[in-house]
């Protein structure tokens, strides 16, 4: 299966909040909406991820703020800044983009709120994620499936040679089954590979993922970084989510040195 099988789940930037786009997504469990950001626009949030990154190493918080991830070679990298969007204005500013915030809004049946924000920056050598859904990654919001939604904007391409992001359409409706010894995980053997999306898409477009929508990526073989702007949103009224989250988060990197 190819991503231009899916054409139907793909739309230019002016359909963003339109019902089609809502349809769809309700369909198939994801979307992409194509050259959201301008050329001006999208340099601009290159050139400030590529700041954050060179400059998160000196924060007094690193330990927590920052995660590392292993390698095709055995080793590990610097792989996320997670929060991120209050060390940067700019994209603090695209996370309250009106454009996301009505169809995130849309989706989710009320006012959203962003409950989690990261850059993943799968440097060079990252061997990638393995199947999961985010809902079980986020201790707090057990039953909210429904109630939470995840913009992804596209700071670099998705490529083969990068791993790009594959989802699994139409299995956003519950929990799947785990594999043995990785709960928070989904067992491959519970997706049919038919189902698969391969999502390749330039940088600057920005995807829509339910957050049961079931997903991987594989190795960084490139010479350059697949970064991506996580925005997760909930319902206003779950603010409080934000802080449980968090909190636990950080409760596992000082007790066990492993960050969700």
């Amino acid at each position: 299966m190819t991503a231009q099988q899916h054409r139907d789940l793909v739309f230019p930037a002016e359909a963003l909040g339109g019902a089609a786009a809502e349809a769809a997504y309700r369909r198939a469990g994801a979307v992409v909406f194509e050259n959201v950001l301008t050329p001006d626009a999208l340099a601009a949030l290159q050139r400030e991820t590529d700041r954050l990154q060179t400059e998160a190493g000196g924060r007094p918080d690193a330990a927590i703020r920052l995660a590392r991830r292993p390698t095709v070679d055995a080793q590990t990298i610097f792989e996320r800044i997670d929060p991120v969007c209050d060390l940067s204005p700019p994209l603090a500013a695209l996370a309250a983009d009106p454009r996301l915030l009505a169809f995130a809004g849309r989706l989710i049946g009320g006012q959203p709120f962003l409950f989690k924000d990261k850059i993943n920056y799968k440097l060079p050598r990252d061997r990638g994620y393995l199947l999961h859904q985010d809902l079980p990654h986020l201790d707090g919001c057990e039953g909210m499936g429904a109630e939470m939604t995840v913009a992804v904007l596209c700071i670099d391409p998705l490529t083969d040679e990068n791993g790009g992001l594959t989802m699994y359409l139409g299995y956003h409706d519950d929990q799947l089954p785990a594999p043995p010894g990785n709960p928070r995980d989904v067992d491959p053997s519970a997706v049919d590979p038919a189902r698969a999306w391969p999502i390749r898409t330039g940088a600057g477009s920005l995807l829509f993922f339910h957050i049961l929508t079931p997903h991987e990526s594989g190795p960084n073989l490139s010479d350059r970084p697949r970064r991506l702007l996580f925005l997760d949103y909930t319902r206003v009224e779950n603010a409080w989510t934000r802080e449980v989250y968090y909190r636990a988060r950080r409760r596992r990197i000082e007790t066990e040195g492993v960050a969700y």
